[in-house]
This record gives structure tokens, C-alpha cells and sequence, in this order.
């Protein structure tokens, strides 16, 4: 289970889905819908969940220093904020059936689909990561200029609510006033890329003002946003 780091940000990389109970309120991700059966598939359990475990200390040790620091709680040159990223593969349909034997699967039909599937999530990411600058950089038209012109917008609580069904005059608006102004990334918490990109995010809430979290996700087809979502993080904290 690889971990690298490369620019600046910590990058975990994990093969497939886990679902240890403890990592449950980790990532947006981890369940099975059904549990090993087989001396194979239990082996092979126990084997993701022990690397999980360290992994995921790892971490959150990492999160917790991005916070102390935000927080002024730790001062000079010694330490500095590392932005986490993780980056799963989408586990279809297909992904579910294979079982643990795949990992000894050295088939070139099967490698390259594996291949491929990554160079299609890498240039997601890519462009998930310049979204995420022009963002960042509070740029009204650089930011609008991301998204497709069918792009389907939505919000939900804790957000101001909106629906899809907005005039587009409207959708540009709630987007530049909220991404280009007061909804912030918060990248003292880990960013996840699978299907869609999801980042957590920061905001102050009206009328009383009080600092609010939630989380944004978007969907990416060549290099524009398709799909766009504000809402609560998933899952009772699925990515806290």
C-alpha cells in the first residue's frame, strides 16, 4: 500500500474498499456489501485491514498537525501544513465480482484495463487540482469558466438551499458569491478522488454567523464540472 508524497500535498493511494469499523467515519468509501466467506477472501481481509490501520494513523497524525498549526498552537519553522489527498478507484459493478484471487491476476488484458482506468482518474485529478487553485484563488470568471454549461448545480443544508432547475444566471451567481468568496477549502482535512472529487469545506452561516463545515463534491467529463453538490459530509462523517 503505497503512500508518497508529491508537491504539496501527503498522497494515499489504496487498491480497494475497507471497512473496518474503526475506518468507517474515514472515508466515503470503505463498505463491502458482503462479508469474506472463504479461508482466501478472509486472509485477504485481514491482510487490507492491518495496512489500513497504519495507513490511516498516519494520517491522522498529518490532520492533526495541519490543525494545531491553523490553530497557532504550534509556531516556527519546524513544521508545516500538508494538504492530504487520497485517491480510490471506483469500485464498479465489475470491480466487486473479482474477489481476492485478482490480485494475482498478471493477465495484459486485465493490466491494461487497470492502466487505462488510472490514466482516465489521474486527468480527473489533474484537473480537479486546477479547479481547486482557481477556487482557491477567488477569481470569479476563472472559477465559472470550469464548469460546463450544462453543469447540474445543487445545495442542501447546511448550504443555502438550490436546485438543479435554476435559471443559469442564477446557478453563476450562487457560484461565484459562494466559491469565489465564502465557502473555503479546509485542507487541514483530507480530500478524497474516486467517482467525483470531494473536498471539505468551510463557510459562516446566515444570519447568525457562526462558522459552519460541510462538503462539496463534483464530477468531472473532459476538463468541466458536470455535476455539482454542497451538502452535509456523507455518511454521518463518512470523511471526517
Amino acid at each position: 500500500m503505497p503512500v508518497g508524497r508529491s508537491g504539496p500535498g501527503h498522497w494515499g493511494v489504496r487498491p480497494s474498499a475497507r471497512t473496518a469499523e474503526r475506518d468507517q467515519s474515514r472515508s466515503p468509501s470503505l463498505a463491502r456489501e458482503a462479508e469474506p466467506r472463504t479461508v482466501a477472501e478472509i486472509a485477504d481481509r485481514r491482510n487490507e485491514l492491518a495496512g489500513n490501520l497504519s495507513l490511516y494513523q498516519e494520517l491522522h497524525f498529518i490532520e492533526k498537525i495541519d490543525q494545531l498549526l491553523e490553530e497557532g498552537e504550534l509556531v516556527g519553522n519546524r513544521y508545516r501544513q500538508v494538504a492530504v489527498r487520497i485517491i480510490e478507484k471506483a469500485r464498479s459493478e465489475k470491480s466487486r465480482m473479482l474477489g481476492a484471487t485478482s490480485k494475482m491476476n498478471r493477465d495484459p488484458a486485465f493490466l491494461n484495463g487497470l492502466i487505462a482506468d488510472g490514466t482516465a482518474a489521474a486527468g480527473d485529478f489533474v484537473t480537479a487540482l486546477a479547479f481547486e487553485a482557481a477556487w482557491r484563488g477567488g477569481d470569479p470568471d476563472v472559477v465559472w469558466a470550469f464548469f460546463a454549461d450544462n453543469c447540474r448545480i445543487t445545495s442542501e443544508d447546511p448550504f443555502p438551499a438550490m436546485s438543479p432547475s435554476m435559471e443559469p444566471d442564477t446557478s453563476r451567481r450562487f457560484v461565484i458569491e459562494g466559491l469565489a468568496g465564502e465557502i473555503q477549502i479546509d485542507l487541514t482535512r483530507r480530500q478524497f478522488a474516486s467517482d467525483q472529487y470531494l473536498w471539505r469545506v468551510r463557510f459562516t452561516g446566515q444570519p447568525d454567523g457562526d462558522r459552519r463545515r460541510g462538503q462539496a463534491a463534483a464530477r468531472f467529463q473532459n476538463g468541466k464540472i458536470t455535476h455539482f453538490t454542497l451538502g452535509p459530509t456523507a455518511a454521518d462523517g463518512a470523511i471526517d
